[in-house]
């Protein structure tokens, strides 16, 4: 890395641009800056920077290892700055406000979050618009977690017209879920908070949100189109969105061939269905949590078990298994060391560490698929029910 040279800014590209746009970026300033097409004495320097910019960008670790020199050289200047410039005790309060209204928006408690706005965002922004504004923004992006670095304090600054006493401007790093891409996307931006004649609040600058809004509503459109259009996808597919497994037409068509199998030539298999109990999550409410916690369970799931297994979604938070040449008694052993993964695996959600369980039924394909599973799901009924042990099968409690 040369210095404080912002690759991204070289190529015009924002932070978190995919690789075919940065490849495009590069066409396109290379066709402007190249010494046969531009005879400007500059144009040699330039698409210098430019090679130097692509070649770190195009390639993902050393693109990973300039994020990261790169964050930390902001990080280094924030704390040179801080200690050179800032009063401490008015960073500290400018950083809870900051703090306490990213939380407010990360919960969605839209109307806390307009009280920590300054007087002049509220004189443009009217609490109605504010709230519509936010409740289509949290429908398309949700944050899952966020860092505020204080970089710099000013003293009067003067923000659209009007001087505040003090102001303090931050590194926010964002990460958030885009619903719409359906993915984790990291973003870094800028943002003051001044001191307001009723405390430290935060400067949205913005002279109207109706724009905004008009956009996000056309984003919502899309998404709601999206949700429609996976729906029927799903409905015609074998596959569940969420996990990647099989959905319930998925696994039937698979063990149906099972069921062949075991008609013509008597090879035995099992089946267990799996609840997953969030009940003990403080957050378990959480839609999005719930989201989150199938979708862990569903790759645990499938790394703990043989490739030949086959395995589905069953339900909003259910899973169901079906292991060939497998009898009751070793179906058994396998459901005791699935409930033990459980119990000592983890995931993290909202930097929060949390636990879940599973209730476990399990039966030996005897008669047909239908009434195997409708066993398995009054296993699931009784191991609901009992304290003593998530796992029920027919000739329970003999475990």
């Amino acid at each position: 890395m040369l210095g404080w040279d912002d690759y991204y800014r070289i190529l015009q590209v924002h932070y978190i641009a995919e690789p075919e746009v940065i490849e495009s970026a590069y066409r396109r300033l290379a066709k402007k800056y190249h010494p046969d097409v531009n005879k400007s004495i500059a144009s040699d320097l330039k698409m210098k920077q430019i090679n130097i910019a692509y070649d770190i960008l195009k390639d993902s670790v050393k693109r990973k290892k300039y994020d990261a020199d790169l964050l930390r050289k902001q990080d280094n200047t924030a704390n040179e700055a801080l200690k050179q410039e800032t009063d401490s005790a008015s960073c500290i309060s400018a950083t809870t406000a900051l703090t306490e209204y990213f939380n407010h928006i990360k919960n969605k408690n839209f109307s806390s979050a307009y009280k920590l706005i300054s007087s002049m965002d509220k004189h443009k922004i009217s609490l109605e618009d504010f709230l519509k504004w936010q409740n289509i923004v949290s429908k398309i992006f949700r944050i899952q977690d966020f860092e505020c670095k204080a970089s710099k304090t000013d003293q009067n600054i003067e923000l659209n017209g009007l001087i505040y006493k003090q102001g303090v401007e931050f590194i926010i790093v964002t990460v958030e879920h885009n619903i719409l891409m359906n993915r984790s996307e990291k973003d870094i931006f800028k943002k003051i908070v001044v001191l307001d004649k009723d405390g430290w609040r935060i400067y949205i600058g913005y002279e109207d949100v109706k724009p905004h809004i008009a956009k996000l509503e056309e984003l919502e459109e899309l998404l709601a189109a999206k949700l429609v259009i996976s729906e029927m996808v799903e409905l015609y597919s074998n596959i569940d969105n969420l996990t990647g497994l099989l959905n319930k037409k998925g696994f039937i068509e698979a063990a149906e061939k099972e069921v062949w199998r075991y008609g013509r030539y008597g090879n035995i298999f099992s089946l267990m269905l799996l609840e997953i109990d969030c009940s003990k999550v403080a957050t378990c409410d959480n839609e999005e949590m719930k989201r989150c916690s199938v979708a862990w369970a569903g790759q645990l799931l499938k790394d703990s078990i043989r490739k030949l297994d086959i395995i589905g979604r069953w339900g909003e938070t259910g899973f169901i298994i079906l292991m060939p040449e497998t009898e009751l008694t070793s179906m058994v052993k396998v459901a005791v060391k699935i409930r033990e993964i459980f119990e000592t695996r983890e995931f993290v959600y909202d930097n929060i560490t949390q636990k879940v369980t599973v209730i476990i039924g399990i039966d030996e394909f005897k008669d047909t698929l239908a009434s195997t599973i409708e066993m398995l799901n009054h296993h699931i009924d009784v191991a609901k029910s009992c304290a003593d042990t998530g796992i029920v099968h027919l000739e329970y409690p003999k475990i």
